[in-house]
């Protein structure tokens, strides 16, 4: 799916739209529809929010809610992207809060997709980029309400197994395409795309507007030096963890001592919760002896704003990591 929107800064812009309200029993789930290419899959009044379909596989989009108390847009989609370094596929799923007073509390589950409390009529919006095809989940679930009390079934994009070659569609035949560039006498395997993510959302959080918007940004040299950035482009001070990160760097001896080089700033000394302003960005590097092989996979992104303990969103975001250490 081609976005109407650019990459601003270091990520994509993206759009999440989520809706939530105060509840009810009772809901509504429209069956899922497939959009045509080139279709818009979901448009807001928060230009963040637009999302067009432009290849395979096609956007999947529903409503929830029980058209009173609480009424939403779920969209999810799967887009290719070419770019120099290999094919990519961009992510998407949208929760949109249609309700023009009530505030959306939302879980997608399968997709590891949270919003605590999306403002009225906007949304929430979770995008990332993987070398890996899309596959559909038409079983995922969406439990909305206050206590997230409200299961509704729906369907998502999930990572297949297969990296994607040809199409981010996992359903396609995936055999590799002709090399189209680089010198033909160079050795060695390219280096793998840089890949983006961006977790995004209008929130009411203690009777107080707040703008979300984190975007990160990873790529890998010779399966050796490991970089991730992430730039805090909302309206707040927030704090954050990146535990698959942390966990399996962990297991190298790996990380603490490239924090010690690095600016991302945990809130207690030798803690996996790192704080990071608004407006600024942090980086970190970590180098390793050499891996046979260096693997993107989906890093649950947790959120909060300091001195709130109740977490404020979370979402996926890619990471390129080292194998598994048996």
């Amino acid at each position: 799916m081609r976005r109407a929107y650019q990459f601003a800064a270091t990520l994509p812009k993206s759009s999440v739209s989520l809706t939530l309200i105060a509840g009810t029993l009772s809901f509504v789930c429209l069956s899922v529809q497939t959009a045509t290419a080139q279709e818009t899959c979901f448009s807001d009044k928060d230009p963040e929010c637009l999302i067009q379909s432009a290849t395979p596989p096609p956007c999947l989009k529903g409503d929830g809610g029980d058209k009173k108390n609480y009424i939403f847009q779920h969209v999810a989609d799967a887009d290719t992207h070419d770019s120099k370094q290999g094919l990519v596929c961009e992510y998407s799923h949208v929760l949109g809060n249609e309700h023009p007073q009530n505030i959306l509390y939302a879980e997608w589950k399968e997709v590891d997709i949270e919003f605590r409390g999306i403002a009225p009529n906007s949304c929430g919006h979770s995008f990332r980029e993987s070398g890996f095809a899309a596959k559909e989940d038409p079983n995922s679930t969406i439990l909305y309400g206050r206590a997230k009390q409200f299961p509704t079934k729906v369907s998502a994009y999930v990572n297949s197994a297969t990296k994607a070659e040809r199409s981010c569609d996992a359903s396609k035949p995936q055999s590799a395409k002709p090399s189209s560039g680089g010198n033909p006498g160079q050795s060695g395997k390219p280096r793998p795309p840089t890949l983006k993510s961006r977790v995004y959302a209008e929130m009411i959080v203690k009777n107080k507007l707040v703008r979300l918007d984190l975007r990160f940004e990873t790529y890998v040299e010779g399966n050796r030096v490991f970089f991730y950035s992430i730039y805090n482009a909302g309206s707040v001070d927030v704090q954050f963890t990146l535990q698959e990160l942390v966990f399996r760097w962990d297991s190298y001896h790996g990380l603490h001592p490239a924090l010690e080089r690095s600016n991302w700033i945990p809130i207690e000394k030798g803690g996996n919760t790192f704080r990071l302003a608004a407006g600024t960005d942090a980086k970190l590097v970590i180098e390793g002896s050499g891996f046979p092989t260096a693997v993107d996979e989906p890093a649950e992104l947790k959120v909060f704003i300091p001195g709130d303990d109740a977490e404020l969103a979370h979402a996926p975001v890619t990471v390129y990591l080292p194998p598994v250490r048996r």
